[in-house]
């Protein structure tokens, strides 16, 4: 799960319903959270349904920021142990949607030469301003714990260019 603060103070929560590990299709859903943030309010919405082939078996790990009024729900999808692994995101004018997906083709960030299968990110903004996003990924060519892999942290600064996210390397 992923707790949201929008600009209003409003709280809200993501998370992944972990439904592929009962032969179903995973969704991502969100939820306003009461003022105290201790207990949930309204009902449950899904946001976002893994259907495009990329994704495959699945999407997970929401996290969500907002820019300008957009609001970004990040996710991650396909399998962890795999240099398939990628981070996708849709976009939407409220906290809870409707949301309208990106990455319709392949991952907004996908395997490169430093990191293999990255996903689990998470967003923070430095005392600067900046956003930043933390990650995992596996060293390429060691994916797997059984192939001597280790998932590790990674970190990018992440911005917006006529509206779309950009990781600045």
């Amino acid at each position: 799960p992923c707790p949201f603060v929008d600009d209003g103070g409003g709280l809200y929560l993501l998370w992944k319903s972990d439904d592929n590990a009962i032969g179903q299709a995973s969704s991502v859903w969100g939820q306003q959270l009461q003022a105290d943030g201790q207990s949930l309010a309204g009902s449950p919405v899904r946001l976002l349904g893994y259907d495009q082939a990329w994704e495959d078996p699945l999407i997970e790990g929401p996290s969500l920021v907002v820019a300008d009024g957009t609001y970004y729900l990040f996710y991650s999808a396909n399998w962890w142990q795999s240099d398939r692994y990628g981070i996708g995101y849709a976009m939407a004018t409220a906290p809870l949607g409707p949301y309208a997906k990106a990455t319709l083709v392949g991952p907004w960030m996908g395997s490169d030469r430093t990191v293999a299968g990255p996903g689990g990110q998470d967003f923070c903004a430095q005392a600067s301003g900046q956003l930043v996003m933390a990650y995992h990924g596996w060293r390429p060519g060691q994916i797997g714990y059984g192939n001597g892999g280790a998932r590790s942290l990674h970190v990018a600064r992440v911005g917006f260019v006529d509206g779309l996210p950009v990781v600045d390397p």
